[in-house]
């Protein structure tokens, strides 16, 4: 049940990463970020109520944390997304993502058999192959106004840290809690955006793109969801790494909606992603 959670978890930030990014191109990356954690709180509210559940201050606090990281990081990866290639930021940020809680969760003594270890270490290497850039000549090399490759790289560097340690701090609430962590993590990054789009001049309402940042919004929300149930089902180091084969639904949208070109280690990527999936269900 939990690598069907962390996949489905997969599939939905992918998705509402792409919607968000898509968005960026027309709107503040401020504004996006501020209207999808609202929209997704006020869907985690909708969805926590009925769910019930009795978080400590503990679990709180842990979900404050983990918004204000995981804030970061959907800034940094909705700024990358909009000046660089979808094709390129979002899976260098995966790559990030999905390593931390794995240096994580081994330096706390987890251990998984031989296979899921196989699994994981395929579903890196397929992230690392997924992230290969298409064309050198194309978006993000600094000639069409686009950033040079270090700085996107850097930028989705900073972003995947973010993701991770997200990750790490959701995986640490307890199962009582219900989904009032992430409830509390989606209310202090929406506290937070108030002074950061004041400071710019940006506001929380978009102008051209209401129904595609409100999409993500959901997406996004919904994947959260996903993946904290994931984590109370089966290992925080597995669901963090499945979670983190969100890439791949961004790569495939931004091929058929941009028609960003898909290289042959990209497809192979796609193909080992595959694989990792069959061997940590196996193990």
């Amino acid at each position: 049940m939990g690598i069907i959670l962390a996949l489905a978890a997969a599939v939905s930030w992918g998705t509402g990463d792409f919607l968000g990014g898509t968005a960026t191109r027309r709107e503040s990356v401020f504004t996006v970020a501020a209207t999808t954690y609202l929209i997704g709180g006020i869907f985690l509210t909708l969805v926590a109520l009925p769910a019930g559940g009795s978080p400590t201050a503990g679990d709180l606090w842990l979900g404050a944390l983990g918004g204000l990281a995981g804030l970061g990081g959907i800034v940094l990866l909705y700024h990358g997304l909009a000046r660089g290639p979808m094709t390129v930021v979002a899976p260098v940020t995966g790559v990030v993502a999905a390593a931390l809680p794995l240096l994580w969760g081994l330096a706390g003594g987890e251990r998984l058999g031989g296979v899921a270890l196989t699994g994981i270490a395929t579903g890196l290497v397929a992230i690392v192959a997924i992230s290969a850039v298409p064309d050198p000549a194309g978006p993000g090399t600094g000639t069409d106004g686009s950033p040079p490759p270090w700085k996107s790289a850097l930028t989705a560097l900073a972003a995947g840290v973010g993701f991770g340690a997200f990750y790490i701090v959701l995986g640490r609430t307890s199962a009582d809690s219900g989904m009032w962590p992430l409830v509390a993590s989606r209310g202090i990054a929406v506290v937070a955006m108030i002074p950061v789009t004041a400071a710019v001049g940006t506001g929380f309402l978009p102008r051209t793109t209401g129904l595609t940042i409100a999409a993500a919004g959901l997406f996004d929300s919904g994947a959260n969801a996903l993946y904290l149930l994931a984590t109370r089902h089966g290992s925080v180091t597995v669901a963090a790494l499945l979670a983190s084969l969100y890439p791949a639904a961004t790569v495939i949208l931004a091929r058929a909606v941009h028609r960003e070109h898909l290289s042959a280690v990209q497809r192979g990527g796609l193909g080992l992603a595959a694989l990792a999936v069959i061997l940590i269900s196996l193990g």
